[in-house]
Order: C-alpha cells, then structure tokens, then sequence
C-alpha cells in the first residue's frame, strides 16, 4: 500500500510543477503583452508641418517654418529629422537634432534658401514642384526607436507644404 501511496504522492509533485511551469509560461507572456500595450499607449507621435513660407524676389530668398510637434503621450527622445527642399536643379536642406521634444509640446525652426526666382517658379509648375522629403528617427519610451518618413509638396495659395505620402 505504500508503494501506491508514494506513486500518487510522486505524480502530484510532478503535476504541480508541470501546473507551475504552465502558470510560470502564461505569466511571461501577459508580461509581455502588458509591457507591449504601455509603450504602445505611452509613445511619442511626431507630425511635421512646413509653414509660413514665402518668397522674397528681391531678396531672392525662399523662407519658412518647420514646425514639429509631439502629439503622443511620452517624451520623444534623439529626434533627428533631415529635411531636404528640393525641385529641378535646387536642393536645400535643414538638419534639426538631436532634440527632446515633450509630450503636446513643439519645436519651431525657421528656414531661409537662397533661390532664384527663375527657379521658385519653375517650383510652382506641376512635375516640378518644390518638394519636402521628411525622414529621421526618435526614441521612446525603453529606448523603442520610431521612424517618420513623409513627402509634402509646397501649396503657394496656402503658403505651406502639403503631405502627399507619409510612411509609418
């Protein structure tokens, strides 16, 4: 009888840690899901906007304002953004990082190309328009690292670049 007895005692410890280790398992994955979930619900979302441009024939200057906000709710770390200006023959480019930009907080840059006016219009004309190319990259929360990459065109009735693509 004791054999039996020590048999049934010896498969209860065995089930009991198999129950432990299934328990041990399913813990480490909702781990995982709930630190997935928090930095999903607290990342920075940046969102870039070109504004106030104009042109100064005289001056032959094409000026204006970067403009990047944080819409998310957690501090956007390292943000690096390249921002090349661009249409037939022109390229200008303004460079911003590496910054931190809080939470429903902005940074605001100006910018100022030398431009001639043969080519500011030429910028006007459809297939030739000055163009923004937005890439960069910023960290979040547990050093998660995003990436924005968006396309505006400039809008000379709005005095503003215009997303036409965006990736992300």
């Amino acid at each position: 009888m004791s054999d039996v007895a020590t048999w049934i005692i010896a498969a209860a410890a065995v089930a009991n840690v198999l129950v432990y280790l299934g328990l041990w398992h399913e813990t480490r994955k909702q781990l995982v899901l709930t630190r997935e979930l928090f930095l999903e619900s607290h990342a920075p979302a940046l969102s870039v906007a070109i504004e106030r441009c104009t042109y100064d024939g005289t001056a032959a200057k094409f000026s204006g304002h970067i403009i990047v906000v944080n819409n998310g709710s957690a501090a956007a770390r390292d943000v690096r953004l390249r921002i090349p200006v661009n249409t037939v023959a022109f390229e200008g480019v303004k460079n911003i990082g590496p910054v931190v930009i809080q939470p429903k907080d902005a940074l605001r840059e100006s910018f100022s190309y030398d431009m001639s006016v043969q080519t500011y219009k030429l910028g006007q004309l459809e297939g030739n328009r000055l163009r923004a190319l937005i890439e960069g990259t910023y960290k979040g929360v547990g050093n998660s690292e995003f990436h924005y990459s968006e396309i505006q065109e400039f809008n000379n009735e709005l005095g503003r670049f215009v997303a036409t693509w965006a990736k992300g």
